[in-house]
């Protein structure tokens, strides 16, 4: 999901802003009027439109690519859900620890006995991951895979040049091609 999202990016970024806004700065050095102008940023917002995938004609990529960010923003939030999770349970064993470290400060044991150790673990268990957390992910990994081969797919055979940068800087060992998602 990272490789696609950062090649993704780089392929906006420089493929597809940075060299239509050198095609408008070199139109609009070249303009002799307000019209020449007009028409250079109407030229601009157009490869931009186009190359971007934002187009009519591209409805079906951008639906594809809606469907793929989707899935990513659900699996981020389960990485996040995760994330939490293993936070709440550091901060519980250190609490844990601090008052083992009181108590034997005190003179005593890290815990004076079984209720005191039984209290302690219980106020340091953090709540468990939900059940199906793990299935979870696992939908979402397959979601992703699936609708990222569609996507490639489609990116693969479409007719504009442009794309096969893309595609070339998704799949540039081939490994995607090799799983037949092309």
């Amino acid at each position: 999901m990272v490789h696609f999202v950062f090649n993704l990016q780089y392929y906006l970024m420089f493929e597809v802003i940075q060299c239509s806004w050198e095609e408008l700065v070199a139109a609009l050095a070249a303009a002799s009027d307000l019209d020449g102008l007009i028409g250079a940023h109407s030229a601009f917002l157009s490869a931009v439109v186009q190359k971007a995938m934002l187009g009519p004609e591209n409805a079906p990529l951008l639906e594809a690519l809606d469907a793929l960010f989707e899935t990513i923003l659900r699996f981020a939030k389960s990485q996040e859900l995760l994330y939490i999770h293993l936070l709440e349970q550091r901060a519980a064993a250190k609490q844990m620890a601090a008052a083992a470290a009181a108590n034997t400060a005190a003179g005593g044991w890290g815990a004076a006995g079984a209720a005191e150790a039984e209290a302690l673990l219980a106020e340091g268990d953090a709540p468990p991951l939900q059940p199906h957390f793990y299935e979870q992910l696992r939908v979402h990994a397959a979601q992703y895979r699936q609708q990222f081969a569609a996507f490639f797919a489609q990116v693969t055979r479409h007719a504009s040049l442009d794309l096969t940068f893309l595609s070339f800087r998704l799949d540039f060992n081939a490994y995607y091609e090799s799983l037949g998602g092309a």
